[in-house]
């Protein structure tokens, strides 16, 4: 490793881009701040939004928060069938696809405010969701493909278009593992290093680095955001939709404990003289 490559990741341990948590659904609430307005997101690799969905809406009535964008990946969309509704969202995916296991669906809450992309990205699939407040990309990437040099590239690219948005949230089943293992291969290690050293380069930090499928993390949180305004809490969640746990992201708006708002009083002394004599007092 490069002494560049072992500082960056020395700083992004250093580094708090979020609370992060590996709980059950039932437990997340204890951990969220219920006094502030937040923006909530959950991402889970569906493996068949035909198949899973049924799973994933029981899994939603446990929530005891709103959930205002929900990431699906590796959705294995049929461009012969309609993607499945859920109630309360409004449905947007992508188009352009390689294979079977291909997809990514974003369910956005009814009334929420956004704006939907797709963008291309060398061997992935991203929904590009843009809010007032936020930049938020819900990526697939296929395993199939274990060199990402062309992926990061790709990305890094996206990134630079992006430069001057102060909150990004990057969010989706990667499958590139933040969870070194002492029997990795090259790949996975240069495909790790290259993937955070370019993220960091724009800010980006992963939000932990909890495994979420078997002993890996590939599930990612990923985020840029403007601490003076902003604070996060991560988790992932103990579920059993599909073999990847389900990931889930909260970013409140916090205004700073001592902020205190100044008063300015102003004085007529010449209108309260006039007052004061109008009614004899003087």
């Amino acid at each position: 490793m490069s002494n560049n490559n072992l500082q960056i990741l020395n700083e992004m341990d250093g580094s708090e881009t979020s609370m992060s948590i590996s709980c059950s659904i039932d437990d997340l609430p204890t951990y969220l701040n219920s006094n502030s307005e937040s923006f909530t997101v959950i991402s889970q690799n569906i493996r068949s939004i035909y198949r899973n969905l049924d799973d994933l809406n029981v899994n939603l009535l446990l929530f005891k928060c709103s959930v205002d964008l929900i990431i699906l990946t590796e959705c294995r969309i049929d461009k012969n069938k309609p993607i499945p509704g859920l109630i309360n969202y409004k449905a947007y995916s992508t188009i352009n696809h390689l294979n079977q296991n291909d997809g990514v669906v974003a369910f956005i809450k009814d009334g929420f405010q956004a704006n939907v992309n797709e963008i291309k990205l060398m061997g992935a699939f991203c929904l590009e969701v843009t809010t007032p407040s936020f930049v938020i990309l819900g990526i697939y990437r296929s395993p199939s493909n274990i060199k990402a040099d062309s992926f990061t590239d790709s990305l890094n690219s996206h990134l630079e278009l992006l430069s001057s948005r102060r909150n990004i949230i990057l969010i989706g089943d990667i499958n590139i593992n933040l969870a070194p293992k002492a029997t990795e291969q090259t790949y996975e290690r240069n495909n790790r290093l290259n993937y955070l050293n370019t993220l960091s380069l724009h800010g980006l930090l992963p939000a932990y680095n909890i495994t979420t499928r078997e002993s890996s993390c590939i599930d990612h949180v990923i985020l840029k955001l403007d601490k003076t305004k902003y604070s996060a809490i991560s988790a992932v969640l103990d579920t059993t939709i599909t073999d990847h746990h389900m990931v889930f992201l909260s970013i409140s708006c916090d205004r700073p404990h001592n902020e205190k708002k100044l008063k300015k009083v102003v004085t007529d002394f010449d209108g309260a003289y006039h007052s004061l004599t109008q009614k004899n007092i003087f």
